[in-house]
């Protein structure tokens, strides 16, 4: 009788182990899943902030650059395209040195993503930019964001202090520089264009700033671009009548820049008294992924697939030589050298990217013990969360079935810097 129940239940769960596994390959998790299902529908942003001269003389205007990852927001399908609705609301608290004041500023934006199609190749790596002006008096503020999605009505808060002066009657303003795109709108004419400041030698630079002059004199502009070995590629000087508010878009032509590190400064003189204003930025190889922004840390990052000593040594190289060593790197190991194309260095530079996206703590993403495990070895196969435990600490298991291997991962202090324990296959 045991033998026969003991026939039985093998024979039961075996047709259990078939059915699962039709299961898996019919409806297989998508590489481009969340890595957590309950971060679905839970929205994150990132902010950027810049401090511009309003219309009005008494005010300044306060502009928040916001980036929102597509893949955090939820979506309803109408008009056979899928929408997803959100609020930004900021919220100014004017402080003084004893306590905060009654005085607020509060503004809502409504906003929505229309996309066409959920789960693209490069859905991860989407991102919703805007900006979103106010204008306020000078002082010291308490700053709080909140993104609100409406259709889950989870929010995130991100809050942070600001000290907004005022100029005063004998100082020639001039606002920080920026490269911008030409977008115009109802508020503002332009957007951020590159927060990392990195152009392909394709791109147009667009560098945007604003002066406010102290009185009637004429106004000296000059303009210089130095290279990273200090050669000078240009150094113009230019003269304007004064307005009441004076806004300049200067367009750089990178088609004329090799690849290096940039220095563009601009310095305003009225009447004796200046102004000087500079921004750096890059021109990378058009061969190199987006992702690679910044080419002495894409450097660093290849600690994961090369030696320590060969990191530090291309990293000692000047520029130029640091591109020409670096891309033999990754010629020698293109899959595809036919093609325009390197996959596997696209490919790498991407999962450091999402690891960034996914597990930024204290540290950032890419260099936390998850993230390494992710970009050696990618999307894994199941994982495990215990978020939520009673005794004990929270912890998570990443399984590579196709790979024999499996990783734990403890949240030893609480703060969700999950460290790597046991990365054998039991």
């Amino acid at each position: 009788m045991r033998h026969q129940v003991h026939k039985e239940f093998t024979f039961l769960f075996l047709l259990l182990f078939i059915f699962c596994g039709f299961l898996q390959k019919s409806f297989g998790q998508s590489p481009y899943r969340p890595l957590y299902d309950s971060e679905i529908g839970t929205p994150k942003f990132s902010v950027d902030t810049k401090i511009l001269l309003a219309d009005v003389d008494s005010l300044l205007r306060f502009v928040f650059f916001v980036n929102i990852p597509y893949q955090n927001l939820q979506y309803q399908l109408h008009n056979d395209q899928y929408v997803a609705n959100f609020i930004v609301s900021c919220e100014f608290t004017l402080k003084n040195k004893v306590q905060f004041k009654k005085y607020k500023i509060v503004k809502h934006w409504q906003d929505s993503i229309v996309v066409n199609k959920l789960d693209s190749d490069d859905w991860q790596l989407k991102m919703y930019k805007s900006a979103y002006p106010i204008d306020i008096p000078a002082g010291k503020y308490q700053v709080k964001l909140r993104l609100r999605d409406r259709l889950s009505d989870k929010f995130v808060d991100k809050s942070f202090d600001i000290q907004v002066n005022q100029s005063s009657s004998n100082e020639l303003y001039m606002t920080e520089l920026m490269f911008v795109k030409w977008l115009p709108t109802n508020y503002l004419p332009f957007t951020v264009m590159s927060s990392e400041n990195s152009f392909y030698p394709t791109d147009t630079i667009y560098v945007f700033y604003q002066v406010k002059p102290i009185g009637s004199g004429t106004i000296k502009i000059r303009e210089k671009l130095i290279s990273d070995s200090g050669k000078v590629i240009f150094d113009t000087a230019f003269f304007v009548e004064p307005n009441k508010k004076l806004e300049y878009i200067k367009s750089l032509l990178p088609k004329e820049l090799n690849p290096s590190n940039y220095q563009y400064i601009v310095q305003v003189e009225q009447s004796g008294v200046r102004n000087t204003k500079s921004i750096g930025f890059r021109i990378i190889e058009k061969s190199l992924p987006l992702q690679v922004n910044d080419l002495t840390l894409a450097i660093r990052q290849l600690k994961y697939i090369l030696e320590e000593e060969q990191v530090d040594q291309m990293l000692q190289l000047p520029y130029e030589q640091q591109l020409i060593e670096f891309k033999h790197f990754w010629e020698k190991r293109d899959p595809t050298p036919d093609t325009p194309k390197n996959e596997r260095m696209e490919e790498y530079y991407k999962r450091i990217e999402i690891a960034n996206q996914r597990f930024t703590k204290l540290l950032q993403g890419w260099e936390s013990d998850r993230g390494k495990i992710y970009i050696i070895y990618g999307e894994p196969t199941d994982i495990e969360e215990h978020h939520f435990v009673v005794q004990g600490r929270p912890y998570e298991i990443w399984y590579y079935s196709h790979l024999q291997l499996r990783f734990t991962f403890v949240d030893y202090d609480g703060f969700g810097e999950y460290k790597l324990v046991t990365p054998l296959w039991d």
